[in-house]
């Protein structure tokens, strides 16, 4: 963000200066001494008129623009748009349950993991009944009881029955809980703001920023998108979620009918005799290995969670930028909260001067699991 710089007219009015002022106001023979009458009157007023001045006033300036404005003000800059901050969202995932054979689970039902003394418990409900099976288990889709990365969670952590259901033995997640996304932070709602700005009414020909932001104004779960051209007239768009994963039929249909529309041609924003395709970039692996020195109250479990779920934002913006970076790997990996330090950070088990830069495909997206992040601790010796 550029650093604000208060105007010229606002200067000059410190509270001496305004009180020397009020002073050249009055008769010269009254006596306006520190702690004379007229100090004692008019010297709070000085006060109160320099705060206005060098505080409360640049704040009202700063307000009236999006690239210093904040929280509610800068609400208020995006609904003015048509725009409005992302909101949290929850973590998804599938958890493992075991009991006696025919029992039916309830949609609701509540599971967590174990509190740590890096957080308390996560809990999460099933979203839909389900009855176990003849083996006594069943597979049960669950949401997050609180929006926002928090729930986020390794493989195997959710363990404990949180509603008190003794007739289940057991529950775990065989794979990380994903999808959960914290309140669209200002720096994030700014840009989007200000690449608004900057684009509306330049262009509705079909540049490539064109397809990026029609793509991205169809749904606020579009995230990465790369514009390809393909046969003479065809545009072809590869779109990603906002949290780094393929799209899916859903909302690349909602994608295309927003861009072609073709119930109305007067609505189409694709150009006259231009053809559109939409789809999902096809994923290949990334394995991402490093030693880690853990800080204190942070465990190891808990930073490859944090570290992946950054990662996976990376991978999708990567797709975009056409390479992953091992400097942008590492800047991520020792910004995630609990890296006291890190080490032999290595990506595809390549060593830190082949992993420099790797290479992506324009039509490929970089893909990451828990299976994929090796995290060593490291002890300082």
């Amino acid at each position: 963000m550029t650093e604000f710089v208060s105007p010229d007219f606002l200067g000059g009015h410190s509270v001496d200066e305004v009180y020397a002022a009020m002073r050249e106001a009055l008769p010269s023979d009254i006596d306006s001494s520190e702690g004379s009458h007229v100090w004692n009157f008019l010297r709070p007023t000085a006060l109160v008129a320099a705060e206005l001045y060098e505080a409360a006033l640049p704040q009202v300036i700063m307000t009236i623009f999006p690239e210093w404005s904040a929280g509610p003000f800068l609400d208020a800059h995006a609904k003015a748009r048509g725009m409005s901050r992302y909101p949290a969202t929850a973590a998804h995932g599938t958890v493992t349950v075991t009991g006696a054979p025919g029992l039916a689970i309830p949609a609701g039902a509540r599971f967590s993991t174990a509190g740590t003394d890096a957080g308390p418990a996560i809990e999460y409900a099933t979203t839909e009944d389900a009855v176990l099976s003849d083996e006594g288990t069943a597979n049960l889709p669950v949401v997050c009881a609180e929006v926002g990365s928090k729930g986020n969670t390794g493989a195997g952590t959710i363990i404990l029955v949180a509603d008190g259901r003794t007739s289940v033995t057991s529950v775990t997640n065989t794979s990380p809980t994903t999808g959960g996304t914290d309140t669209e932070t200002d720096e994030s709602l700014r840009a989007r703001i200000l690449a608004y700005d900057r684009d509306r009414g330049t262009s509705y020909v079909g540049t490539y920023a064109d397809y990026v932001r029609w793509a991205q104004e169809a749904d606020d779960d579009v995230g990465a998108v790369t514009v390809t051209p393909g046969s003479p007239n065809l545009v072809k768009l590869y779109i990603t979620t906002k949290d780094g994963t393929p799209a899916d039929n859903a909302l690349l249909a909602t994608v295309y009918d927003y861009i072609a529309s073709p119930g109305d041609p007067y609505k189409r924003l694709l150009p006259i005799n231009a053809s559109l395709w939409v789809g999902a970039p096809e994923g290949f692996d990334v394995e991402v290995s490093a030693s880690v020195l853990v800080a204190e109250g942070a465990t190891l479990e808990g930073i490859k969670t944090a570290f992946l779920a950054s990662l996976q934002l990376y991978l999708a913006q990567a797709m975009a930028a056409g390479a992953i970076r091992q400097t942008q790997v590492g800047a991520i990996l020792s910004g995630t909260e609990g890296v006291a330090d890190y080490e032999d950070l290595t990506i595809n088990k390549a060593g830190s001067a082949a992993a420099a830069v790797i290479e992506v495909s324009e039509t490929d997206l970089p893909t990451i699991s828990s299976e994929d992040v090796t995290l060593d601790e490291l002890i300082e010796m």
